[in-house]
């Protein structure tokens, strides 16, 4: 149980050591286009690339946190907090 628990977490940092990268090279990717593209007329294309790769960066930074969250629980066995502040 205890090593199935282990993998289960060596799992998820993978995923998030690979979705992190993933992000950082897509907003390597926007910068540098947004660059190239300073000063340069709109494309519709190039811009619609570029609210693309927004949304995929947004999408990739929820699934780290929630990576982050599950690895949390995993490792102290106590669910994380969803963003929801408790009282006490």
């Amino acid at each position: 149980e205890k090593r199935k628990k282990q993998t289960e977490i060596e799992n998820k940092r993978r995923q998030l050591d690979d979705d992190r990268r993933q992000l950082q090279h897509l907003k390597s990717k926007a910068l540098r286009e947004r660059w190239l593209l300073d000063g340069a007329p709109a494309e519709e294309e190039t811009q619609r690339r570029l609210q693309e790769d927004e949304v995929k960066t947004k999408l990739l930074e929820q699934v780290i946190l929630r990576l982050e969250q599950e690895i949390e629980e995993l490792e102290t066995g106590v669910p994380a907090d969803k963003g929801v502040a408790k009282e006490n």
